[in-house]
């Protein structure tokens, strides 16, 4: 079994244009995001500014997801899209994209020979059973509010908000516990 747990007070913060950006994972893990020399990269940031531009991120492509508040993504000469908690938009890293109105987000960078999916969930009390991608080397659970566990294999991982649970090469399904309510990232990616 090869799962991993990372806390949230173990990751990197640094600011960009719009507001902070904490990198959650980066692969290969010897690479940097200022070098643009990852394959791909999660990360969690916010949107501080009430008008903000994104990063051109040449030969990447994005999935966004929004964790907390709402914003306007607008990609130049192709869509905008409103986007709400637990709302998702994939685009490319060249597009001219700004964002109007301030939220909390989740994002999921791929080079180009790379593919991943983002998608949001939110549970109340009870359990959820989640499926793990079989055939994505990685497979990742943030979990973006809240407290939760999960049941996996026979062994209880009790997980709080801002930290990310790293699955290589499992291919198992997840049963999720909480008393309260709870948001989980689910992301894979196949390198």
């Amino acid at each position: 079994m090869s799962i991993e747990i990372l806390k949230k007070d173990s990751f990197a913060v640094s600011e960009w244009s719009g507001g902070t950006t904490t990198e959650l994972f980066i692969y290969p893990k010897n690479s940097e995001y200022r070098k643009k020399d990852f394959l791909f990269r999660l990360s969690s940031a916010t949107v501080d500014d009430e008008y903000s531009v994104f990063t051109k991120l040449p030969e990447i492509s994005r999935v966004i997801a929004i964790l907390d508040g709402e914003i306007i993504i607008n990609h130049e000469n192709r869509y905008s899209k409103n986007l709400k908690k637990n709302d998702t938009d994939f685009f490319e890293g060249d597009w001219y994209t700004t964002s109007e109105g301030k939220a909390r987000d989740f994002n999921l960078m791929m080079k180009k020979e790379v593919t991943g999916s983002v998608k949001a969930i939110s549970m109340n009390f009870g359990r959820f059973f989640l499926e793990l991608e079989k055939e994505s080397k990685f497979n990742f659970i943030y979990i973006s509010s809240g407290n939760c566990s999960f049941l996996y294999k026979g062994k209880e991982y009790f997980m709080k908000n801002g930290d990310l649970a790293v699955f290589y090469n499992e291919k198992e399904q997840l049963t999720f516990i909480s008393d309260k309510e709870c948001s989980v990232i689910f992301s894979f990616v196949k390198v």
